[in-house]
C-alpha cells in the first residue's frame, strides 16, 4: 500500500527507470518520456487503489502534467535517454533509491504501464495527456495549476470502466 501521501516522486522515477533498465537493458527514457510513465503510473494507482503514487502530483505546465521535483532531477538529459538515476544528498553521500520492490500495488501498476505504455514514444504519451477533457486540459483550462487528485483519478476510473482490464485502457 502507497502511503496516503504517495512515494517521493524522485524514488517512483528511480523505480520506472530500473524497471526499464532491467528489461531491456540499456536506457531509452527521456526526462518527458519519464514524466508521462509517472503520471500514467499515478492516474491508474488512483483508479486501481485509490492511493496516490506520487508525493505532490502533477501540475499543468503548457506541454503537460509534469512533477517539478522529477523535472529538476532529470533536466539535464534534456531529450537523451536519462542514464542514471536521481540521488538525494545523506551524511554518507548521494544515494539513490527505489520504492521497495515489495510495494506490491505500486509495482503491479507500475509494470502494467511500462507494458502498455513502455514502448510508445514521448511525443506520443504526450499527446495522450493533452487530450480534450483529460485532467490536464480541464485544469489549464480552468486556469489552475495544480492537477487535483481528484480529477485525475476519476478520468482513470472512467477509463477502467471502459473496459474489462485497465491494461487495455486508453490514457
Amino acid at each position: 500500500m502507497a502511503p496516503a501521501a504517495g512515494y517521493p516522486a524522485k524514488h517512483v522515477a528511480n523505480s520506472i527507470l530500473s524497471v526499464q533498465w532491467d528489461r531491456d537493458g540499456y536506457p531509452s527514457i527521456s526526462p518527458m518520456k519519464l514524466q508521462k510513465l509517472m503520471y500514467l503510473v499515478h492516474g491508474w494507482h488512483l483508479a486501481v487503489h485509490g492511493e496516490p503514487a506520487v508525493a505532490g502530483g502533477f501540475d499543468a505546465w503548457t506541454y503537460g502534467p509534469v512533477n517539478e521535483d522529477t523535472y529538476h532531477a532529470f533536466k539535464k538529459y534534456r531529450l537523451r535517454a536519462i542514464s542514471q538515476p536521481a540521488t538525494e544528498p545523506t551524511g554518507d553521500g548521494d544515494v539513490a533509491y527505489i520504492v521497495n520492490r515489495r510495494m506490491k500495488t505500486l509495482y503491479e501498476v507500475l509494470n502494467m504501464v511500462m507494458d502498455k505504455y513502455g514502448r510508445l514514444s514521448a511525443l506520443r504519451l504526450s499527446a495522450m495527456t493533452h487530450f480534450s477533457g483529460s485532467p490536464w486540459q480541464k485544469t489549464r483550462g480552468a486556469g489552475e495549476y495544480h492537477i487535483d487528485d481528484k480529477l485525475i483519478r476519476h478520468h482513470y476510473v472512467h477509463l477502467a470502466s471502459l473496459v474489462a482490464d485497465p491494461a487495455d485502457a486508453p490514457a
